[in-house]
């Protein structure tokens, strides 16, 4: 009877049995010690064979390589985690401070430019899009378009937004802006608008991950509301 050929597939799970049961067993060579003279572990460029042992510490030292570059990762990672919290610190703070909107369009887009680097932020809030601003029709219907792109309540990044957009959001500062994020302003009343500019086309992409900024969304909705609950209050 013609023994089968063995497939690629076959010899991956016969490896990967042989790797497990070896682990489970890390005596098994103790006990078995002639098969060590069957092993093949490579030669040196002398062409000396690699002892066994020789063999463990280089395959040690390169684990505890993988380990240590593992660490530096994950030491690299909570270093940016804790300057992102110490900069949504000093937000938060910012929000807790403001008692009207007035002090909120001031103070907001002041401290997001300098926390996170921005070129331009500008906030739109219900009522208010722009102050000192009075909008035309197509600036109206524009400011209408940008709302839509936030009304399912989740904040959208764009390295493309059509020049119209643009222009409505950052006026004469469009040319400087390569990417954009906008974050919709939840109140109980009509929504608000924040829109983030940077120069840096990479910064805010379509597929990037908005966690962040739908927390930042959060954070202005609720200071938000509790002015006007204030304001309807006094």
């Amino acid at each position: 009877m013609n023994q089968q050929p063995r497939t690629t597939e076959r010899v991956l799970a016969e490896e990967t049995a042989t790797i497990a049961f070896l682990k489970r067993h890390p005596d098994f060579f103790q006990q078995h010690p002639e098969l060590l003279v069957d092993l093949r572990l490579g030669t040196r460029e002398d062409g000396k064979v690699i002892p066994l042992m020789e063999r463990q510490v280089q395959a040690l030292r390169q684990r505890q390589l993988d380990l240590c570059n593992q660490l530096r990762t994950w030491a690299d990672a909570a270093r940016v985690q804790e300057r992102q919290e110490l900069r949504m610190h000093r937000v938060v703070s910012t929000l807790t401070a403001v008692d009207t909107i007035e002090q909120l369009q001031d103070k907001l887009p002041t401290v997001l430019r300098k926390e996170f680097s921005l070129q331009v932020v500008v906030l739109w809030l219900p009522g208010n899009p722009e102050p000192e601003v009075d909008m035309g029709a197509t600036e109206l219907a524009v400011h209408a378009r940008l709302l839509e792109r936030v009304a399912h309540g989740r904040s959208v990044c764009d390295d493309r937004l059509p020049s119209e957009l643009l222009h409505t959001l950052f006026a004469g500062d469009t040319a400087t802006i390569a990417s954009v994020a906008l974050i919709p302003i939840i109140t109980t009343g009509s929504g608000g608008l924040l829109a983030l500019g940077a120069d840096e086309k990479e910064r805010f992409q379509p597929q990037m991950d908005t966690v962040f900024l739908d927390r930042l969304s959060g954070l202005i909705s609720a200071t938000v509301t509790r002015i006007i609950h204030r304001t309807i209050l006094e």
